[in-house]
This record gives structure tokens, C-alpha cells and sequence, in this order.
């Protein structure tokens, strides 16, 4: 199964958001957010893409911060396709140019916790989060030798 991945746009969300993962809906929910909102304000604010089947249905919408903080709203299609998204995933992360990817995940979560490893990801912290003080685990990741073009002084 080939995962095709392009620039996300508000046209996208009611795809995307009739065919959330319920534990994505669970997640934002608790957070206290509204999932159609949420996505619009991600795809206005981000630098946010669309992955889809070969048939043009989506998997996720997924993007990245400025600073680095990296965001994933999946749908129920990423269960029919796990190993060709987990590849197509990693292909895409490992692709970036970002000394740093971090965000919180939902502790409840275990699936996406499990999922966000597989490409590289460590849980580095557990915290409570207000106002919903629900606990969720701090994730990152790093790239060591960051920039890659940057020369050590002295060598």
C-alpha cells in the first residue's frame, strides 16, 4: 500500500475529522478541545499535510510547529494499513530538518504512545495537564550532529 502525503487544507478537516480514531476524539475531548476546531486552527497556524490511501482516503493529519511541536489527528484508516503508515511516517520524520520534535500525548493513549516509538520518539516526562489535569507523557525527539551542514570549530 503506497501512503501519499501533501499540503493539508481547511477543505480536508470534514474527511478527516467523520473518521477520527474514537481514542483521538477521547483525547481531545478531555483536553477540554473541539476536534473540528482544532484541526482548523493546526492547519491555519502549522506547517500541516494530509496522508491518504492510494483511493484518496485519508489516514491522518498531521503537522509541525515552528518551534518543532509536532501534532497527529488519525482516522480509522491507519487500521487497515499500520505497517505502510508506520514506513510512510518514518520516511516523512526522518526527512525533516528540525533539531527537535516534542509534544504531549494523552497517557490513556497507549496505542498512539506505542506507535509515536516506532518512529523514533521518547516518553521523557509524565505530567499533569490543567486545566483538565488529565496526565499526559512528554515525548521528543532529537537528531544528534544537528545541523548536519554546521562544521565543529576546530576540526
Amino acid at each position: 500500500m503506497k501512503i501519499d502525503i501533501r499540503q493539508a487544507t481547511l477543505s480536508d478537516i470534514p474527511a478527516v475529522a467523520g473518521d477520527l480514531l474514537e481514542a483521538g476524539i477521547a483525547d481531545l475531548n478531555r483536553a477540554g478541545y473541539e476536534p473540528v476546531l482544532t484541526m482548523a486552527y493546526d492547519v491555519m497556524n502549522d506547517e500541516s499535510y494530509l496522508a491518504t490511501t492510494e483511493d484518496g482516503k485519508p489516514i491522518c493529519m498531521f503537522g509541525i510547529s515552528d518551534t518543532g511541536c509536532i501534532w497527529l489527528h488519525m482516522t480509522n484508516e491507519v487500521q487497515k494499513y499500520p505497517i505502510a503508515f508506520i514506513r510512510a511516517a518514518k520516511r516523512f520524520i526522518n526527512k525533516l530538518e528540525r533539531p527537535i520534535l516534542f509534544n504531549c500525548i494523552d497517557i490513556q493513549n497507549t496505542n498512539l504512545i506505542k506507535f509515536i516509538k516506532h518512529l523514533g520518539f521518547k516518553v521523557i516526562n509524565v505530567v499533569a495537564v490543567e486545566p483538565s489535569n488529565n496526565y499526559h507523557v512528554e515525548i521528543v525527539k532529537l537528531w544528534h550532529g544537528w545541523p548536519p551542514s554546521r562544521q565543529v570549530p576546530g576540526s
